[in-house]
């Protein structure tokens, strides 16, 4: 049989079936949002369209959540929240899923403090590898280029020198500045009762992971379940 009638019939079944929804062209899994080919995620809350990436073992969306709530707040394109609004009346989760759907979309998650250890470690290892370095200092700063976006982020002053804050997005992960220096993501785990665990990329080009009061906003990647 001709391959077009194929995959044709494959989508009109899929459709059918009422497993999926078209939209420019693409098909979405209704269970996850997935398109058929796993390159871009469909929320249909709201019909917004994300990239999705790969790093290791992990299926990320290579985009900030634009989800609007009553209290987010946009920022250059990104909703940031605070922690209570991520989690959407969930428990705090350190595993591995950490199960918090919160405000994400059906089939996706609000990462844990261990998941971004994971993606942290897992590109630790591959830089190591790829530039054959041990230099911890060097590898970090390479791992923290290669997770922001190529541009929008403010040029820095360290005392000598203008200084390019621009990522190379090596990962595809293609993170935006919230602000003129950072961009914070929440984790589902929290520290205790008043503070949560954020992941932070800086224009000084490192990754912070630190306490943060549950009330400041940040934004939010989704992971696939």
């Amino acid at each position: 049989m001709n391959t077009k009638i194929v995959v044709f019939l494959s989508l009109f079944l899929f459709l059918l079936a009422g497993c999926g929804k078209e939209k420019d062209g693409k098909y979405y899994n209704l269970d996850n949002g997935l398109s058929l080919d796993g390159t871009s995620l469909l929320d249909f809350r709201d019909d917004q369209v994300y990239e999705v990436i790969e790093i290791g073992d992990q299926a990320w969306m290579a985009e900030e959540l634009r989800y609007v709530t009553p209290n987010s707040k946009a920022r250059k394109n990104i909703q940031l929240y605070s922690w209570e609004e991520l989690m959407q009346e969930s428990l705090s989760s350190n595993t591995v899923p950490s199960h918090v759907q919160g405000i994400c979309p059906k089939g996706w998650h609000v990462p844990s403090n261990a998941e971004w250890d994971l993606l942290v470690d897992y590109l630790i290892i591959l830089v190591t590898e790829s530039i054959d370095s041990h230099d911890i200092s060097r590898v970090h700063e390479t791992v923290a280029k290669g997770l922001k976006s190529e541009t929008g982020w403010p040029p820095y002053h360290n005392y000598f020198e203008w200084v390019d804050a621009n990522g190379t997005n090596t990962f595809g992960f293609n993170a935006f500045p919230s602000s003129s220096s950072h961009i914070g993501f929440w984790s589902s785990t929290e520290s205790d009762s008043l503070y949560a665990l954020p992941f932070q990329l800086m224009h000084v080009q490192t990754i912070q992971q630190f306490i943060e009061d549950k009330r400041q906003q940040n934004a939010c990647r989704c992971l696939k379940n």
